[in-house]
């Protein structure tokens, strides 16, 4: 056992009728000096399939498990050998994989430097990791994604690269059998003012892919010029297969081949502290199916200025394009955005002003709920209207709730202009005016504005996102305006802290299109009583309103307050109590709850090896009505008693191995206990 060498233990399970368990073992060990490191890895994962009505106890559900051996070899400096051998089983099917890389580096003449790489890789049909990102990765070298492998999957690859100087040529040469059988054959060359590369992914007489990607360009003082360009065109079973964009025909019909084309010329102007940029740029979209024929063209405008100096940051952008679609009804299409942010900042003082208009489009979706089990959402459903229908507008989120939402996309949308405007200014006196004393040296006045907008009309100045209107024309729209005054933030003894937020948004395909408004004002405060106490408290007033349908719109006060006290009667004890009353009250159903909650929390300090902590949470509920409580009244508590209690243990056993256990339990009235336990242990050496 070495220094370097380490072991991760992890296990986590989830017991409610349904079950997740997940565990992992990995080790590495270097030999000595001689150039060898070998590990291993095993993961296995089992799951209890959740359906809804149907008793799942003794069911075998779905398993799954990869385990793992590799080890590198490094024999001199420069050359480097590693593989890997990896089997996985699932309840259908298994398999293994196997991976070997081998590379040199040497130095051929002054300034010079040559390396060989190779690579071999071979995985069965049936063999399945636990995650994608490899997978993804080669596939994108071959230009086309295989969802379900059928064969297996044999590939091959040699490089070799040679750099001169800041020069540089590679060449890579790829053979590939089973699915997506194919050979691939790269060649690239670069030098300070130019780039070139070609490749080709063939696939034998059903067609290929080919692409070219060139660069070339310089400066001369302060004036700085590149063109570019690329060409790529494929036919045949490289369409079919293709990941890119064109893989999919929206009319049905199989392509022959698509050819892209896209030409790029940029030049700027400019030194340390300024720069103007400008772009043009054309791109062209053609398919075959006998000749080729246009489906997309489109020649775009950018124009770029920035400054930078004396704590002042400039940046505006502005894109224009217009692009022709179709072959047989051509559609015109213009796309505008513009951009700009001014930054300020120096001791004390910074503030930030962001602001973008743009043309974007709204899809045509709605929230679809998905039951994933009691406790595990994040949402649950109220009939509010009685009609036994799970509307969308009915699902409200809930700490305990059995829903995750999900989006069914119409596929549709219609063109609108975006807006959006952000604004940050923090201002601390005591650091702006550092002579300061008494109030002004522990003041600071934090504002922050973010605000959006998306129409069929043209309003989009900054005035108009900040307004209420709730138009014809308007479709979506959001506004958050908040402040924050610190009084005494610096003092040893006490500080005060005022702050209110105004948040409000519009959605005119959710909740009968009516507008939410949420105003909330807080004062707070801190006092400490030397080194072994210290307390802080906090009154809220809050209004959130929602205009619109009977069922859905509700008009909520609330006032709440809550109080913490810290006492360290020794360095080894920290006592902790909490209490916390409310009221909320809804005008629209004339519905009043109100709720006391007390929270008594111990940590205890284990000599320096970590520390074990103990919290209940008691909140009782009552209301003034047997209609359902929602809407986040009451803090997401039901009607009667709700218990939370916490309790866990970390440990350092030496000075490698720690470990971690918590349980976690939550009782609402009407609901059976809910218990959540984890255990961890960690070995370093």
């Amino acid at each position: 056992i070495a220094a370097s060498n380490r072991i991760l233990v992890e296990y986590q399970t989830l017991d409610e009728r349904n079950q997740s368990r997940l565990m992992g073992v990995e080790g590495r060990l270097q030999l000595g000096n001689s150039g060898w490191s070998v590990g291993s890895t095993m993961l296995r994962e089992t799951d209890q399939e959740i359906l809804p009505g149907v008793d799942l106890a003794g069911s075998p559900g779905t398993r799954k498990q990869v385990a793992g051996l590799d080890a590198t070899y490094t024999p001199m400096e420069g050359m480097q050998f590693s593989g890997e051998v990896a089997w996985s089983e699932d309840a259908i099917k298994k398999g293994q994989a196997v991976d070997v890389e081998g590379t040199w580096t040497a130095g051929v003449y002054a300034h010079s430097k040559m390396k060989v790489r190779g690579r071999y890789q071979q995985i069965a049909s049936g063999f399945e990791g636990f995650e994608r990102l490899d997978r993804g990765d080669r596939e994108g070298r071959w230009g086309w994604q295989n969802e379900t492998r059928r064969q297996d999957l044999r590939e091959g690859e040699v490089g070799l690269s040679y750099a001169l100087g800041p020069a540089n040529v590679e060449a890579i040469w790829a053979r590939r059998t089973g699915d997506g059988a194919g050979d691939r054959r790269k060649v690239q060359l670069q030098t300070p003012l130019m780039q070139y590369a070609y490749e080709h992914i063939g696939r034998g007489p059903k067609g290929g892919l080919t692409r070219q990607q060139g660069k070339l360009g310089g400066h001369l003082g302060p004036v700085q010029s590149h063109i570019r360009g690329s060409l790529e065109t494929t036919t045949g079973e490289g369409v079919s297969r293709s990941s890119l964009f064109y893989a999919s025909d929206p009319g049905g019909a199989r392509l022959d081949g698509v050819r892209l084309s896209e030409l790029a010329w940029d030049v700027s102007l400019g030194k340390r502290t300024w720069n103007l940029r400008t772009e043009i740029a054309s791109r062209m979209i053609k398919q075959r199916e006998a000749v080729w024929r246009d489906s997309l063209t489109a020649l775009s405008f950018n124009q770029k200025a920035s400054l930078d100096g004396k704590g002042w940051t400039v940046l505006g952008t502005y894109d224009q394009t217009v692009s022709h679609m179709g072959a047989t009804v051509r559609i015109r299409r213009v796309t505008h955005l513009g951009r700009t942010r001014i930054n300020f900042s120096r001791s004390g003082y910074s503030h930030e002003l962001f602001y973008r208009a743009s043309s974007a489009g709204v899809e045509i979706h709605q929230p679809v709920y998905v039951d994933v089990g009691r406790g595990l959402g994040t949402y649950v459903w109220e009939d509010v209207n009685g009609d036994g229908q799970k509307s969308a507008e009915e699902f409200v989120p809930d700490v305990d709730g059995n829903f995750e939402p999900v989006y069914n996309f119409a596929g549709a949308f219609f063109p609108v202009r975006e807006g959006v405007m952000g604004l940050r200014l923090e201002t601390d006196f005591g650091r702006l005016f550092k002579k300061s004393q008494g109030l002004l040296a522990g003041l600071s006045l934090d504002v922050s504005v973010q605000a959006d907008r998306q129409t069929t009309s043209n309003a989009m100045g900054p005035w108009q996102l900040l307004g209420p209107d709730d138009g014809v024309d308007l479709q979506n729209a959001s506004r958050d305006v908040g402040g924050r005054l610190h009084i005494f933030r610096h003092h040893k003894r006490g500080s005060l802290q005022i702050s209110g937020r105004l948040r409000d948004r519009f959605d005119r395909s959710f909740y009968g299109g009516g507008r939410e408004t949420r105003a909330t004002a807080i004062f707070a405060g801190r006092l400490r009583f030397g080194r072994e106490a210290d307390m802080d408290g906090e009154v809220t007033r809050e209004r959130r309103k929602r205009s619109g349908a009977e069922a859905f719109a509700f008009d909520i006060l609330t006032y709440a307050g809550q109080w913490h006290g810290l006492w360290h009667p020794s360095n080894r004890w920290n006592l902790r109590l909490g209490m916390e009353a409310g009221s909320d009250y809804d005008r629209q159903r004339a519905l009043a709850v109100r709720h006391v909650s007390l929270q008594p929390e111990m940590v205890r300090r284990l000599s320096g090896r970590g520390r074990a902590r103990a919290r209940v949470d008691l909140t009782q509920v009552v209301s003034s009505s047997s209609v359902p409580i929602f809407l986040g009244m009451a803090g997401g508590n039901r009607v009667g008693r709700n218990w939370i209690w916490r309790m866990g243990v970390d440990y350092r056993f030496g000075r490698y191995v720690t470990a971690l256990v918590s349980y976690d339990g939550r009782k609402r009235p009407f609901l059976p206990v809910i218990h959540v336990g984890r255990m961890e242990m960690k070995a370093v050496f």
